[in-house]
């Protein structure tokens, strides 16, 4: 049973449902310390269709306990601004994009989810992606885990990991590319696991600009490929 486990990402680029896609469960790691600046609360998209340059966007999260977990984060009360803020580029830089009028509703409709807790939202739009591309791999949530002993106890990295193959019943785990630096194949074959990595291929495909704009967020991929051909490239990646 192959097992993957990421951080809950806002709107995610592309390499985050190839490794969805090519799992049998996905554990949304949620109960992990909380980083400023990363891609849990923003992402990249194209900033101008004649330049072809990037952009952030950003849902601003409330201020608190530098050590609280993903899962004890709130957004901003100005959430519903960032929301439009968001909706507001969508439109601006891609209206004339081949699937815009498809993907823009949708959207739309994904960000009515009301819920501020970071955790809980970003799995939201995680989910509907993965429906809209048909990814049928079942996705859990870590903070969802009963067993008090796990709550205890301090794990490094590696160890939690390991904990949650178990947990999750995965004899094979695989990373993304680079967990190469993190995690040794040997080490997990000690506790009876296969290690894997993820490797997404040099994907292309036709933008504004002659120049492409690679791994920008998700919804760059909708708007310029139909679903049949955004499904293909999940499949443009290699396990090594």
């Amino acid at each position: 049973m192959k097992l993957g486990i990421m951080q809950p990402y806002l709107f995610p680029y592309i390499g985050y449902f190839q490794l969805l896609e090519k799992v049998d469960r996905y554990v949304i790691c949620d109960n992990v310390q909380y980083t400023k600046e990363s891609w849990i609360n923003r992402n990249r998209l194209l900033a101008d269709s004649r330049t072809g340059n990037d952009t952030y966007f950003t849902f601003s999260v409330k201020k608190g306990d530098r050590n609280a977990l993903i899962c004890e984060r709130f957004y901003s009360d100005n959430m519903e601004k960032d929301k439009e803020k968001l909706l507001h580029i969508l439109q601006f830089v891609y209206k004339k994009a081949p699937y815009f009028s498809e993907v823009f509703p949708l959207v739309e409709e994904w960000l009515r989810y009301e819920e501020h807790q970071v955790g809980k939202f970003n799995t939201h739009i995680i989910k509907k992606v993965a429906e809209y591309f048909d990814i049928q791999t079942e996705i859990l949530v870590s903070s969802d885990i009963k067993d008090e002993d796990y709550k205890k106890e301090a794990y490094k990295r590696q160890d939690m990991v390991k904990y949650m193959c178990h947990y999750f019943g995965g004899d094979e785990y695989i990373n993304a590319i680079g967990g190469t630096v993190l995690y040794s194949k040997e080490d997990f074959e000690k506790d009876n696991i296969k290690l894997g990595f993820i490797k997404t291929d040099d994907i292309h495909y036709m933008q504004f600009s002659k120049e492409f704009v690679p791994n920008l967020s998700i919804l760059d991929v909708m708007m310029f490929n139909s679903r049949e051909e955004a499904k293909a490239l999940l499949h443009q990646c290699t396990i090594i």
